[in-house]
């Protein structure tokens, strides 16, 4: 049975390119339209150099389709971790969080995703690593602030930091303008998502949506691995989760066909 008005999920639909929007995508941007994946994430660079703003085909194809750029991705990997014991290159992470902050300032975007750290952490120094982030993020709050932004500090998987919700909520829970990005690839297996989300609902402030097949991290499109994504979203709504619903996935070789298809079965849970 269809959902009826009443059963409508509260919170819009977004599509993240996984990488930098580049000329290939911009063909594709009607398609996101007509299927309301209204709601963006961008990373910086590609067709949205900070500096060739004014002048972007991106950002033009962008508004022309009536699509909004919901959130931008903080560069990330081993050479932007922000916990790492080498000073240059935390430097090189807390730079890469402040650009995203100001092309997200530029684009009217409300939220910048980063990560805590890469990997592999061992148990050892994790207690120290995980300080040195803190003090790398506490570090970026002034330009949070002056870009009108909410960091979203993304829960990762395996050896990362923050991938329980205890290391999160330590990161964030003292500070106003962080909140929690949570990925649905990036869990344990054998965890429940409603248990995360439960753990995480006072700062849960983004979704990056994609399935898996319970072992290993996938990012495949909704509905082709084991996610319950009925009662996912159902347990969303119930915690009044508000923020956009951003599929981080990629819809491989036909992505309309693929889009169309997802945004089918989205419709059969409220979407």
């Amino acid at each position: 049975m269809a959902p009826t008005a009443a059963d409508r999920v509260q919170f819009p639909l977004g599509l993240s390119f996984g990488g930098t929007l580049r000329e290939e995508h911009l063909a594709f941007l009607p398609v996101l339209a007509e299927l309301d994946f209204r709601r963006l994430e961008v990373w910086p660079g590609g067709l949205l150099e900070l500096d060739a703003l004014p002048a972007s085909k991106g950002l033009a194809a962008i508004s022309t389709n009536g699509l909004i750029v919901h959130s931008v991705h903080a560069l990330f990997g081993e050479a932007y971790d922000i916990s790492s014991p080498k000073p240059e290159v935390r430097e090189n992470g807390r730079r890469a969080i402040i650009e995203a902050i100001r092309l997200a300032e530029r684009l009217g975007a409300g939220i910048v995703v980063a990560h805590a750290s890469s990997e592999p952490i061992g148990d050892q120094e994790r207690a120290a690593r995980l300080e040195l982030a803190r003090q790398s993020l506490l570090s970026v709050v002034p330009a949070v602030q002056r870009g009108s932004v909410k960091l979203a500090l993304e829960y990762l998987p395996r050896t990362c930091l923050t991938n329980c919700p205890e290391e999160l909520l330590s990161l964030v829970a003292d500070v106003d303008c962080f909140g929690i990005c949570l990925d649905t690839n990036h869990q344990p297996p054998g965890t429940h998502l409603a248990t995360l989300v439960d753990a995480m609902a006072p700062k849960l402030i983004a979704i990056h949506a994609s399935d898996w097949d319970g072992e290993k991290e996938r990012h495949w499109l909704p509905f082709k691995g084991i996610i319950d994504w009925q009662g996912f979203v159902a347990h969303l709504a119930r915690i009044q989760y508000r923020g956009a619903f951003v599929i981080e996935a990629s819809p491989g070789d036909r992505p309309a066909a693929a889009l169309r298809e997802l945004r089918g079965k989205l419709a059969q849970i409220g979407f």
